[in-house]
């Protein structure tokens, strides 16, 4: 996943698909240089580690999903939870973007993949 600064995109981020999850978490090393609408400040995110909160910001941000292949997908405006820790994982979610793109699974053969 690629994230849209003022004018360009950052560096290319692996993340992790969690169909658990309602909404993406970014550490701060993917969003401190985009191009963020913060929404709001008083936030907190539970699940990561047992017993645990952590306190977020919550706002909207532009990415492209890119494969090995370089095959990149159309711009997505998504909800985000954003980190100001870099020891959180790159977690994408439903909103505004498992919702809107097709998640295919196939367990026998230990395939995914996602697909505009």
């Amino acid at each position: 996943v690629k994230f849209k600064q003022m004018e360009s995109w950052s560096k290319s981020f692996f993340a992790i698909i969690d169909t658990g999850a309602y909404i993406s978490l970014l550490p701060h090393d993917a969003w401190k240089n985009a191009d963020v609408k913060i929404i709001g400040t008083n936030y907190w995110v539970r699940g990561l580690v047992p017993n645990s909160k952590f306190p977020v910001k919550l706002g909207r941000i532009k990415c492209v999903l890119l494969d090995s292949k370089l095959n990149i997908s159309d711009e997505i405006d998504m909800l985000a939870f954003l980190s100001d820790s870099e020891q959180m994982p790159l977690i994408l979610g439903f909103k505004d973007l498992l919702e809107k793109i097709k998640l295919f699974i196939d367990c026998k053969n230990n395939t995914a993949y996602l697909e505009d």
